[in-house]
């Protein structure tokens, strides 16, 4: 029976849409037996595929060979065997892999060469092992080099430990551990079932906030944008194509792509995203709660705490926020809300990938003999893309961190480290700096580039800023000025 969970409902839908291969590795998988040693396959790992492939997975049973050259109950000694490199090429290529903890051996030691093989192709995966000593498999992890320690410095193949029983590496990859059914007790029906809750509890844990979801719908949905995206390109550049990219310094290779991306991005846009539906988005659904939502009348003198909840945000008025503000320093619920508000801002105006080394339009810089990436004073690389490229000196904009002071005229704001900085339209605010090698590439000489804007906030910034600098006066009397308030 359906939840009336309109937020799990759609996200489960979500899931569905976003996982489409599976692999499953495991040494009992003979399909080619006609014997008694292949009863497994034929009573539990093909019954369970087809319930698999009747919610539209697409299913490999792979069968994890044994090396009959060993001898003893560890029979898969050889870390480069045939079936070793094809289990870690399919499990690359899968959204979700069911792994037999011991394939055939006495310890895990090939399920951990398969782990380990995975960082070199990350990708958004979901692991489900099956033992039967799942309340062994964390120590055995450890003793495989597997987990990860407390230093932050592991490699990308090593696991921490998640909400509960799951583990996640920073390669996508995400692990939970699970006893292996009995013959006796199994139903393919409700095997399947179980995998599909422990996957979602999986992205669930992995994925708390409603952004990351909006994400996942939009990978899912990328798929189906794809085909209109490809044959929407133009036939016939070639020959321009070649002659522009036949240099080394040609412009190209980046305005192709940002072209090819700005394509994409509107015809994903054109598909609606359910995550993103008001219904999908009830409070009385929401899970990942940092705070105790209360129910206070709005005539309540308390409401004004809460207002954040009893008001639309198209009817918040600046009283309103006003109100949340300075109830900050002594209600938790407001602080928490605030700083919410700014990681979402800051989400709005600065890419959240990883940064470029080089300069770029809308780098973000502080002076390099700064310890602390908070300091007050912040620097926007104003200098388009082709003088970023070549150009030996380079204009920065200074931000100041904002004091809460009454905002100049043509002051803009910025939200960035957890703190707004402030743009000055005046003079001083502009400054000249010498670009210098490092390596293989540029950098700004006594700077460190600590974030980089979103395009349009860094043109907003410069807009601002050149108006204000550039705006026309004309000479009128004192009582026109003042019957007209400067407008």
């Amino acid at each position: 029976m359906m939840s009336d969970n309109m937020k799990n409902n759609t996200r489960r839908e979500i899931m569905m849409k976003f996982l489409r291969t599976l692999v499953w590795i495991d040494d009992e998988i003979r399909p080619d037996k006609v014997d008694s040693s292949g009863d497994r396959f034929r009573s539990f790992f093909y019954p369970t595929a087809q319930e698999f492939q009747k919610r539209e997975l697409l299913v490999h049973l792979h069968p994890y060979d044994a090396d009959t050259s060993t001898d003893g109950g560890n029979t898969f000694d050889d870390n480069d065997s045939k079936s070793l490199g094809s289990a870690v090429a399919l499990a690359k290529k899968s959204d979700v892999i069911i792994l037999d903890w011991h394939l055939g051996r006495e310890d895990p030691k090939n399920s951990i060469q398969l782990l380990k093989r995975l960082v070199e192709e990350s990708a958004i995966r979901y692991i489900v092992v099956l033992s039967k000593y799942a309340e062994k498999f964390a120590d055995e992890m450890r003793e495989g080099g597997m987990l990860a320690d407390n230093s932050g410095n592991s490699s990308g193949s090593k696991f921490s430990q998640g909400n509960g029983d799951t583990w996640v590496n920073s390669q996508g990859a995400h692990i939970v551990v699970r006893k292996k059914p009995e013959p006796s007790s199994f139903s393919a029906e409700e095997f399947c079932g179980s995998i599909f809750d422990v996957i979602y509890d999986l992205m669930s844990k992995a994925n708390l906030d409603y952004l990351h979801w909006t994400a996942i719908e939009i990978a899912a949905k990328l798929r189906h944008s794809i085909p209109s995206w490809v044959q929407a390109i133009p036939c016939g550049t070639d020959a321009a194509f070649l002659s522009e990219l036949s240099s080394d310094k040609t412009e190209a290779r980046d305005f192709i792509v940002e072209n090819l991306l700005e394509d994409l991005n509107h015809i994903a846009k054109l598909n609606s995203l359910s995550s993103l539906e008001s219904a999908n988005c009830a409070l009385e659904h929401w899970t990942n709660k940092p705070y105790a939502i209360q129910n206070i009348a709005t005539s309540d003198e308390r409401c004004k705490k809460f207002v954040h909840f009893h008001l639309s945000s198209s009817k918040l008025e600046k009283k309103d926020v006003t109100s949340i503000r300075e109830n900050q320093t002594e209600d938790e619920p407001s602080k928490i809300f605030l700083r919410s508000q700014q990681s979402l801002t800051e989400f709005c105006e600065n890419l959240s990938s990883d940064l470029e080394p080089f300069p770029t339009f809308g780098a973000v810089y502080k002076q390099a003999d700064s310890a602390d990436v908070k300091s007050n004073n912040i620097y926007v690389c104003l200098s388009q893309e082709c003088d970023a490229l070549r150009s030996q000196s380079l204009m920065i904009l200074k931000g100041k961190l904002d004091d809460g002071t009454t905002l100049k005229e043509g002051e803009t704001k910025l939200s960035l480290l957890g703190n707004v900085f402030r743009f000055l339209p005046e003079a001083q605010s502009l400054q000249s700096v010498i670009v210098c090698s490092k390596g293989d590439g540029r950098c700004l000489d006594g700077f460190q580039k600590v974030s980089q804007l979103r395009k349009s906030t860094a043109r907003r910034i410069l807009s601002r800023f050149w108006n204000h600098m550039s705006r026309s006066a004309v000479n009128l009397s004192r009582f026109t000025l003042k019957e007209r308030d400067g407008q």
